[in-house]
């Protein structure tokens, strides 16, 4: 997998409190991260949810599993190759550093509606399940940082 990969903060998505929904979590390790996904993103899980208690069949994500290395660095910004974004669904991604709570932040934008998971170098998974389609975030401290894997495992163990 390739992607284009840049320093420049300048093809970030602006993530407002007016258009995007936060959910905060604790892992299983007991670490804290924040995921924001765009306004609506709620009430889609809930749709979903709604029409898989009707419906055993009806899938939360859609698409073959995957886990793909990307080597995005933290401070790093880019664009998947063509490959990529057929595979994942994501155009867009950004490993920001620094803020007041959270170290990093992971960001991406993706035309589908699969369950997320990003590993660290520390084996630490974290996971953004994509109701709706857009930019989306998860912010969490680390100790290694240095690659992040892309994960849709929901198919994996659904069939």
């Amino acid at each position: 997998m390739a992607t284009e990969q840049s320093t420049s903060p300048a093809d970030a998505p602006q993530f407002s409190s007016e258009e995007m929904e936060t959910e905060e979590l604790t892992l299983e390790s007991g670490a804290k991260i924040t995921i924001g996904r765009p306004k609506g993103s709620a009430a889609a899980k809930q749709q979903v949810e709604a029409a898989k208690k009707d419906n055993a069949e009806v899938m939360y994500s859609h698409g073959p599993s995957f886990t793909l290395p990307m080597n995005w660095q933290a401070g790093s910004e880019g664009f998947t190759d063509s490959d990529c974004k057929s595979r994942t669904g994501i155009s867009q991604w950004g490993v920001q550093v620094g803020g007041l709570v959270f170290k990093y932040q992971i960001w991406f934008v993706t035309d589908q509606t699969y369950d997320y998971q990003f590993q660290d170098q520390s084996n630490q998974w974290y996971d953004c399940d994509v109701w709706l389609k857009g930019a989306h975030y998860v912010d969490y401290n680390s100790a290694q940082i240095s690659r992040i894997y892309v994960d849709d495992p929901s198919l994996a163990s659904a069939g």
